[in-house]
């Protein structure tokens, strides 16, 4: 073989330039009419598993009762190219057990003729240009697609076929290497996560500040003494309600007794330690610390959504939070919606520094900690942490695997999990010294942000190899991946070949 030499047109020796149409084949299509009982398995668009470009999920009909859209006979060796928007690149290469099947007319199904390597239409389908191009030219907005003529205009540079097999090869084998490195860089992740959460596990379970313990003894309160400063902390506060609301009914008696009368705040119940048999399947905690119910630890609320009947109620300042807004996990500020002045007199406002649960549905122990003033819809629970609760502390608790675990198994049993208020109300906290709090949460996120980097770093480190799959793509489809060897058969030698073959077939 010699190297690379290109021609003055800029193709590399002995390749041409031609459209993906003159290098594939007609493909057949059934009518249900003719053997309507035929068992087929069905290709839809939704059969493909973009990430992987390989067929998933199919589904078996008789022919007379599937989707009508179920035209297209295949063979082993199509390409699928799904023409409704072609950005999400649903692509596909049909494999042997596949082999004279039926697939969507929402494909456009590129059979290649004799003399083109299967496998290397596919991974020209599936490079970035080919993509890119096609979405470009894309119509419609609701329902973006492009036509089969339109992927079959496409251009590409034709390589003589002992070239193509060895670009395959050549591909396959850079891709064998990247994949490897890829699924390393994934078990470092699950690993990460691992770790994230053993962090957690020993924390609340007290093993992370044993040493701090050993150094801070006379920092230490006993559990006597937690409860006795919880309890007088509670109590101050509810002195503190007393004399607003006692401020607010004289407000409203000299205002002549308009609209409803301030309701008398509730005096707190007793904190009272979880002992006994509510207490045997809690995990073992330092003697100094003690396990109450969420509900002594701060105010508890159930997020409510004002009507959206009025539309003054939105388009604040105050954010509104919803499930899909705790994606963001530690530090949740921004919302999909906010609510107006009007609109907070509705809610049911937080204090930045709450934590909010999602305690209802298939996202049920989803947790976000609020970093600013907000307010919930009703599928979430929060809590806002009394004095003498580092905020922190108590939000990853509840991310903690214990007390995460719990609010989904103590969920109701229904279709529909659901964790209410009042059983919110009575999940496990563990506690400790305000001192050893602060400790806790600076060594847990310690390593969080070490955590962080690292995932950081994997993150760069797949991107970088997404974009090298597909350098690798462009170099092969531009004659630079392999050299060209003179005693190939030239392509427009096989592309004249073609042409002879889809003539013939047509007469």
């Amino acid at each position: 073989m010699k190297s690379n030499q290109n021609a003055k047109n800029g193709l590399p020796r002995g390749w041409i330039e031609c459209s993906i149409g003159q290098i594939t084949l007609s493909v057949s299509k059934i009518d249900p009419k003719e053997d309507p009982d035929r068992e087929i398995i069905y290709i839809d668009i939704a059969s493909i598993d973009n990430n992987r470009q390989v067929i998933g999920k199919v589904t078996q009909y008789q022919l007379k009762h599937a989707p009508s859209r179920a035209r297209q006979i295949v063979r082993s060796g199509d390409v699928l190219f799904a023409t409704v928007r072609p950005y999400l690149r649903n692509i596909a290469s049909v494999s042997k057990d596949y082999d004279q099947q039926i697939a969507s007319t929402g494909f456009s199904v590129l059979r290649p003729a004799e003399g083109i390597c299967p496998t290397f239409l596919f991974y020209k389908v599936i490079s970035r240009d080919f993509v890119n191009a096609l979405a470009g030219i894309q119509y419609g907005v609701s329902y973006p697609a492009v036509k089969d003529e339109q992927v079959r205009d496409q251009l590409l540079w034709l390589p003589p076929l002992p070239e193509q097999r060895r670009i395959v090869a050549k591909i396959e084998e850079l891709f064998s290497e990247l994949d490897k490195g890829i699924e390393s860089l994934k078990a470092a992740q699950a690993r990460l996560n691992v770790y994230r959460q053993a962090v957690l596990k020993y924390a609340f379970e007290g093993m992370l500040t044993t040493q701090w313990r050993e150094e801070n003894k006379d920092k230490l309160e006993t559990p006597e003494q937690l409860l006795a400063r919880i309890k007088q902390e509670r109590e101050a506060r509810y002195e503190r309600q007393l004399q607003a609301w006692k401020a607010a009914v004289k407000e409203w008696e000299e205002g002549g007794r308009s609209g409803k009368k301030p309701p008398r705040p509730k005096r707190p119940t007793e904190a009272v330690p979880i002992t006994g048999v509510l207490s045997e399947n809690l995990p073992p905690i330092p003697a100094c610390w003690e396990w109450l119910n969420l509900k002594h630890i701060g105010r508890v609320e159930t997020g409510t959504t004002p009507s959206t009947k009025y539309p003054e109620y939105y388009g604040g300042k105050l954010p509104f939070f919803k499930p899909t807004d705790l994606d963001q996990g530690a530090h949740v500020r921004t919302a999909r919606d906010y609510l107006s002045q009007s609109g907070e007199e509705c809610a049911r406002v937080l204090p930045a520094g709450s934590t909010l649960v999602t305690c209802i549905g298939a996202t049920i122990g989803k947790t976000g900690f609020a970093v600013t003033r907000c307010a919930t819809n009703q599928q979430i629970n929060s809590i806002s942490p009394y004095a003498g609760f580092n905020q922190r502390f108590v939000y990853l608790q509840m991310v903690a695997p214990f007390l995460n675990e719990r609010v989904r198994s103590d969920a109701s049993a229904t279709t529909l999990p659901i964790l209410n208020k009042s059983k919110f109300c009575e999940l496990p906290f563990v506690f400790c010294s305000l001192p050893e709090q602060h400790e806790l949460v600076r060594l847990v996120e310690e390593r969080f942000v070490a955590i962080e980097r690292s995932e950081r770093e994997i993150d760069v480190s797949l991107q970088k190899a997404r974009s090298l799959r597909q350098s690798i793509l462009k170099k092969a489809f531009s004659g630079q991946l392999v050299p060209q060897d003179p005693d190939d058969e030239p392509a427009s030698v096989l592309l004249d070949r073609i042409k002879a073959e889809k003539t013939a077939r047509s007469q």
